[in-house]
């Protein structure tokens, strides 16, 4: 099974590979699970961006917030959600 598109900007290729799961839908659960846990503050960009595809600068104007706001939360979020998943791994 492919690894998840929200994981792409998270994970390389070869952490993927190290994260073994049973299949495809307890990827997604623990994943959906983990993004939960994220304060709105950060995840909403993070979807709107990832999951989206909008641009900076358009989640910037719709959040009404800087765009390196925008960038920063992105990242946030980015490093929130690696350490829930680890958390996650460290628990198998």
């Amino acid at each position: 099974f492919g690894k998840p598109e929200e994981l792409n900007v998270i994970m390389s290729e070869n952490e993927w590979s190290q994260y073994v799961v049973e299949n495809d839908v307890t990827t997604r659960l623990v994943l959906k699970e983990a993004m939960e846990k994220i304060p709105q503050e950060y995840i909403i960009p993070f979807k709107m961006s990832v999951l989206e595809n909008y641009k900076y600068r358009e989640i910037a104007v719709m959040t009404s917030v800087k765009e390196g706001t925008v960038k920063s939360r992105i990242n946030r979020a980015k490093v929130l959600l690696k350490e829930q998943l680890a958390e996650h791994i460290d628990q198998k």
